[in-house]
C-alpha cells in the first residue's frame, strides 16, 4: 500500500478521475495515471512521491512549485550509488543501473531531438515506466509479457519500422505467436546504447545478435568470405541484413523475402 503522503498524491492522480493538464502544444492532454498496484510491484515502492518530485509542495490542484528540480533518474541513481559507496553496501544492481546510463549518455537517445533541440531523442521514462518499472524473474511470464511489449514501445517513435517488422518472420513469432522467444528490438540493438546504424560497431553487433539466435547459419557464414571478412572487426562486407533485410525478414520461402530464389541476383 503507498505511504500516506502518497496516498494523498494517488487519490488525484491514480486515473480514477478525468484530471487534464496542458499538453506540449498548449492543448489539454490527459493526465498520466498512476496506478497504486503496480507501483506497489515496482522497484520503486519504498519511495514517497515526493522523494522524486521534489519541486511539488502541495496536494492542491496547481501544485505550487518550488526551485528545485524536476525527477532526474540519472542524478538519483548516481547518489543512491555514491551512499551505498560510502556505506560499503554497492550492489551489482545500483552498479549496473549507472553501467547503463553511461552508455545512454553516449547514444543516440541521449542526443538532442531534430524537431525539439531542448529535449533529448529519448530519455528513461520514454521506454520504462518509472512509477511501475519492475525487474521481471529470468523465465517468468512477467519477462515473456515485458519482452512482447517491447516493439509496441520502440514503435510509438520508430513507427515505420514497427509496421515493417510486424509483418516479418520475428514479429509474427512475438506478437501473433505470443512466443517471448521471437527476436525483438532490444536483441539487436543495444537497448541503452543504441547508436546509429551506418557505424561499423552498430554494423559489426547487429551481425552477433544475428548469430547468437542462427547458430547454425552462423556457422556456415563464417567459413564464406564474408564472414571470415567480418571475424576480422570490418564492416565493409556483406552480413546478415544486407541479404535478409532487417526489420522486414520473413522466411526464405516467401516470394518476398530478399533471398528468395527469384530475388537472389538482384539482392
Amino acid at each position: 500500500q503507498p505511504s500516506p503522503a502518497s496516498a494523498a498524491c494517488l487519490a488525484c492522480h491514480d486515473g480514477a478521475k478525468p484530471l487534464k493538464i496542458a499538453g506540449a502544444d498548449g492543448k489539454p492532454r490527459a493526465m498520466h495515471a498512476v496506478k497504486p498496484a503496480q507501483v506497489a510491484a515496482g522497484v520503486h515502492s519504498s519511495l514517497q512521491c515526493a522523494d522524486c518530485h521534489k519541486d511539488v509542495t502541495d496536494n492542491e490542484a496547481q501544485h505550487k512549485k518550488t526551485g528545485a528540480a524536476k525527477p532526474d533518474c540519472l542524478q538519483c541513481h548516481q547518489g543512491l550509488l555514491d551512499e551505498a559507496k560510502k556505506a560499503g553496501k554497492a550492489t551489482p544492481g545500483l552498479e549496473l543501473v549507472l553501467s547503463q546510463a553511461e552508455k545512454y549518455k553516449l547514444s543516440i537517445h541521449s542526443k538532442p531531438n531534430a524537431d525539439e533541440p531542448d529535449h533529448a531523442n529519448a530519455v528513461c521514462a520514454n521506454c520504462h515506466d518509472s512509477h511501475a518499472f519492475a525487474l521481471p524473474a529470468k523465465g517468468s511470464p512477467a519477462l515473456a509479457a515485458w519482452r512482447q511489449g517491447v516493439p509496441a514501445t520502440c514503435g510509438a517513435c520508430h513507427e515505420d519500422q514497427l509496421e515493417e517488422y510486424t509483418d516479418s518472420i520475428h514479429g509474427q513469432t512475438v506478437l501473433d505467436k505470443q512466443d517471448a522467444k521471437g527476436a525483438i528490438c532490444s536483441d539487436c540493438h543495444n537497448p541503452h546504447g543504441v547508436d546509429k546504424t551506418n557505424t561499423d560497431a552498430a554494423k559489426l553487433t547487429t551481425t552477433k545478435a544475428c548469430a547468437s539466435c542462427h547458430e547454425e547459419n552462423a556457422k556456415s557464414y563464417a567459413d564464406t568470405y564474408h564472414g571470415q571478412i567480418v571475424a576480422l572487426g570490418y564492416a565493409n562486407t556483406a552480413k546478415c541484413y544486407n541479404c535478409h533485410g532487417s526489420h522486414e525478414i520473413v522466411k526464405a520461402t516467401d516470394k518476398k523475402s530478399k533471398v528468395h530464389p527469384d530475388n537472389r541476383l538482384k539482392t
